[in-house]
């Protein structure tokens, strides 16, 4: 999943780049990556995801702040959507849709139990 194609070529990276998926409003749709992802710790992760989302909204990205992606995940979640079919960014061969939580039942040792559910979109 960590790969691009061009063509008939396909070709894996040591490297993890994660796309984030950053919504400009009426402005449309812009993807930040975090580089390295592999190598740096969750906190890290979480705070170069804020950053690279206020400065997304703020126009302030560079050419280095949005290339380079080797795998993105977009989230409508936070807009109630339940689950999505998103769209893979070339030359990326994979994306993930991340949709809302909600209240399910579901059944535990066969009986009826609200649990939290989520639903994912892997292309």
């Amino acid at each position: 999943m960590n790969a691009h194609i061009d063509g008939d070529t396909l070709t894996l990276f040591d490297d993890i780049h994660i796309g984030l998926a950053v919504s400009l409003g009426e402005e449309g749709l812009i993807v930040p990556v975090i580089k390295n992802v592999g190598r740096i710790g969750l906190a890290d992760i979480a705070r170069a995801r804020q950053d690279l989302a206020a400065r997304a909204r703020a126009g302030q990205l560079g050419a280095e702040d949005i290339s380079g992606g080797t795998f993105t995940v977009t989230n409508l979640g936070a807009y109630g959507i339940e689950s999505f079919n998103p769209i893979i960014p070339p030359p990326q061969v994979a994306i993930l849709g991340v949709g809302t939580i909600q209240d399910q039942i579901v059944a535990v040792d066969g009986a009826p139990t609200v649990r939290p559910r989520m639903g994912l979109s892997l292309f």
